[in-house]
């Protein structure tokens, strides 16, 4: 374990360390937020879990599933902070977005703590796995969701926000299928997990280190004129058939 620790763990939050450093010197840091959030909390909790493997593995177990649980909120923010960049030219897409996101993420969040609160005490792991991979689930139907809009309208990436879709898809998409052979293996399959995962997270962080090496702002969204146009067109439906529903609702008790 100390081995994975110094081979994979390690260089993870010197890389994380690195990216933090350079987006600061570059002034990238301030245009995107809730990832240096992310990667700071990755950082802090990386170097916290070494400290307490060091003194007390038992601690460690306990100290693993709090970090991932925050790190997991924190990455939250992330598909967020996607949705603001790729939408950035378009106020009403871009604020039913943020609307759909934190909806999303706040009612899985709050049933799956409501659920842990109230199963059987011996059940809790399961509850965390189980929590864990519905906000996967949920992070990577957005996140597919912001591809299918970005290839619809053909919007145009800069190289900061192609890095961040890379690394962050290919660490959605791997953990997503580890919980699932976890989920399904049971605890034979921990010790796959605690190596697929970082190191999954270590190659994200080299994309992310190429891709934010330097800032670039978002890139022009000529290209993508149609989707405010699309969204009006939505709104408006929606806004008809809520209508509708009124009025019929209000025949029918006048009835």
């Amino acid at each position: 374990m100390h081995l994975f620790f110094y081979c994979v763990w390690i260089p993870g939050v010197l890389l994380q360390l690195l990216l933090l450093i350079r987006g600061w010197r570059s002034a990238s840091l301030r245009h995107f937020p809730f990832f240096y959030a992310y990667i700071l909390a990755g950082t802090v909790t990386g170097l916290a879990a070494f400290a307490i493997l060091k003194t007390d593995v038992e601690l460690y177990t306990r100290f693993y599933w709090l970090s991932q649980f925050f790190t997991l909120i924190v990455g939250c923010g992330l598909v967020l902070e996607i949705f603001e960049h790729v939408l950035s030219s378009y106020a009403g897409p871009r604020k039913f977005a943020r609307s759909v996101c934190l909806a999303t993420f706040g009612a899985i969040l709050f049933f799956g703590l409501l659920y842990a609160r109230v199963i059987r005490s011996e059940a809790v792991s399961t509850s965390e796995i189980q929590i864990e991979r519905d906000i996967r689930a949920a992070q990577i139907l957005l996140f597919m969701a912001i591809l299918a809009v970005i290839a619809y309208y053909q919007i145009s990436l800069n190289k900061n926000m192609h890095g961040m879709i890379q690394g962050y898809g290919l660490y959605l998409g791997g953990s997503l299928a580890s919980l699932a052979l976890r989920a399904y293996m049971g605890p034979d399959f921990n010790s796959v997990w605690n190596a697929v995962q970082p190191i999954l997270f270590d190659i994200s962080l080299v994309i992310w280190l190429f891709a934010f090496w330097a800032y670039v702002p978002d890139a022009s969204a000529a290209s993508s004129a149609n989707l405010e146009v699309d969204y009006e067109a939505l709104v408006a439906t929606t806004k008809q058939a809520v209508n509708s529903m009124r009025t019929y609702v209000a025949r029918a008790i006048r009835s």
